[in-house]
C-alpha cells in the first residue's frame, strides 16, 4: 500500500516520526571533519520532511511529479517530486524511458492546472510561474515560451549539496547511470497570461506524447 493510501491519522504519526528521523540525522554532524556527509544528510532529511511537508501544504501537488513551495498570488515556484514521491509514483522497472514521459506529461498536466486556475480567476494572470530545470532541454523551454536564465549562485550552491538525490533520480529517469550539469543549473520563468496563450500547444504536446509507445 502506497504512503498516501493508509489511513490519514497514520499518515500524520508516521510523517512526524520521519519528519523527527530527518533532522537527527543531521544531529552528529557536529565538528569540521564531518561536513562531508552533509551530501549524505540533507538528502535523507528531504526524503523524511517529504511526507509531513505534503500534509501541511507546504508542497503542493500541481500533478503526481510536480509540487509547488508556498504558492502564492504572485509566485509559483515548480519543482520535481522528491526521493520519498518517487518511491509512491514510480515501480524499478520504469526506469529510463516511462519514468522521462510520465515526467513530461505531469509537467504538462501541471502547466494545464494552472492555466484552469488562472482561466477560473483563482490566481491572476500577472503570477510568476518559476522553476530550475535539469530535465528540459533550453530548446523545449523556448518553445513552451519560457524564459531562460543562469540561476543565482545560491540555487547553484543548494543543487551542489543536493548532488546526492539529484544524480540518482536523474539516473533514474536515464535509466542509467548519469551526471545531470547541477552545477549549470538554468532558471525559467514565464507569466501566467503567457502560459495561458500557449494553452493549445502544451494540449498538442501531451496528446502526442500519451500517443507514443512504452507508456503503461
Amino acid at each position: 500500500m502506497r504512503f498516501y493510501q493508509i489511513p490519514r491519522l497514520t499518515q500524520w504519526i508516521l510523517a512526524a516520526i520521519l519528519f523527527i528521523a530527518g533532522f537527527y540525522s543531521l544531529s552528529w554532524i557536529d565538528s569540521f571533519w564531518k561536513l562531508p556527509f552533509l551530501f549524505i544528510a540533507l538528502p535523507i532529511l528531504q526524503f523524511c520532511c517529504t511526507p509531513l511537508f505534503r500534509l501541511l501544504g507546504v508542497y503542493r501537488s500541481l500533478s503526481p511529479t510536480v509540487f509547488s513551495i508556498f504558492p502564492s498570488a504572485k509566485k509559483y515556484e515548480l519543482h520535481n517530486i522528491t526521493t520519498f514521491d518517487y518511491l509512491q509514483e514510480f515501480n524499478w522497472s520504469d526506469k529510463g524511458k516511462i519514468v522521462q514521459k510520465r515526467l513530461l506529461i505531469n509537467y504538462g498536466k501541471a502547466f494545464l492546472y494552472l492555466i484552469e486556475q488562472i482561466e477560473t480567476q483563482k490566481i491572476p494572470a500577472t503570477v510568476l510561474i518559476v522553476g530550475n530545470s535539469y530535465f528540459f532541454s533550453e530548446r523545449t523551454t523556448r518553445k513552451l515560451g519560457f524564459q531562460v536564465f543562469p540561476s543565482d549562485t545560491i540555487t547553484k550552491f543548494c543543487s551542489c549539496l543536493n548532488a546526492v538525490e539529484l544524480i540518482g533520480l536523474y539516473s533514474f529517469s536515464q535509466g542509467k547511470w548519469a551526471i545531470p550539469k547541477f552545477w549549470e543549473v538554468k532558471a525559467i520563468t514565464i507569466s501566467g497570461e503567457q502560459l495561458c496563450l500557449r494553452k493549445d500547444l502544451i494540449i498538442s504536446l501531451l496528446k502526442k506524447l500519451e500517443k507514443k509507445a512504452f507508456f503503461p
